[in-house]
């Protein structure tokens, strides 16, 4: 399957869930659906349970073989995320948006019909929280933590951990015409945390092939990383 197909089934799952969001808002009442959140905290409730935990969400991040492919296909920021705000989708499922500041734009690549614009997003799943300033950017990923009807549910995502606020990570992304929304479809293998102002740590545990090009080629040094960036842009 090649980046474009996989990364379209990526998108398709979010624009799809966007529309089941916008179709449940039109028919609220949800009470004989199990998997909904309000249905499951009640339950939760009478069995004595304060936390709930969904999933882990498991999506199907595009095939990528190289770092040289993701780079061709993602934009690559520094970014710092000012603040995490999960929504409920579909009634059933977990979004979470984060206001980043984009600190340095390593590569870019062109915007991509597979981030969705800002303006797209029902209503009812956008951050009260958007963007202020020109180099602020919201990252959309599935799952998150909320509190519903006194119940704490939390859905992870495999082998892609939370970002936390007011770190710094090297994120790989496919960015909205827009330029207001970035998505991350290689999940954890495609952000890393910047530690000690240059080490690249992956969020994700398991081997994948950008992670190793990055270990291997450049020491998880983001200053090797982006003096090889900027080398190729100069060719």
């Amino acid at each position: 399957m090649t980046f474009k197909e996989s990364a379209c089934l990526f998108a398709l799952t979010l624009q799809g869930l966007f529309s089941v969001s916008t179709m449940l808002a039109q028919n609220p009442d949800h009470s004989n659906d199990p998997r909904n959140l309000r249905v499951r905290a009640a339950k939760a409730r009478a069995a004595g349970l304060a936390q709930v935990e969904i999933g882990p969400f498991e999506g199907q991040p595009p095939d990528v073989a190289s770092l040289d492919e993701a780079v061709k296909n993602h934009s690559l920021f520094i970014v710092t995320p000012l603040t995490a705000e999960t929504r409920i989708e579909n009634g059933r499922d977990l979004l979470t948006w984060h206001k980043a500041r984009v600190n340095t734009k390593l590569s870019t690549v062109p915007s991509s019909e597979l981030a969705p614009l800002l303006s797209s997003v029902p209503v009812e799943i956008l951050p009260r929280e958007l963007p202020s300033a020109p180099n602020e950017i919201m990252l959309l990923h599935n799952g998150g933590t909320a509190l519903v009807d006194g119940v704490t549910f939390t859905e992870k995502v495999l082998d892609f951990p939370a970002l936390t606020v007011g770190k710094d990570y090297l994120c790989l992304l496919l960015v909205s015409a827009d330029g207001k929304v970035g998505i991350m479809p290689l999940g954890g293998a495609g952000v890393f945390e910047i530690a000690a102002g240059d080490t690249l740590r992956p969020l994700a545990a398991h081997p994948h092939p950008v992670i190793e090009d990055i270990q291997r080629s450049f020491a998880n040094s983001l200053t090797q990383l982006s003096f090889h960036l900027r080398q190729s842009a100069g060719r």
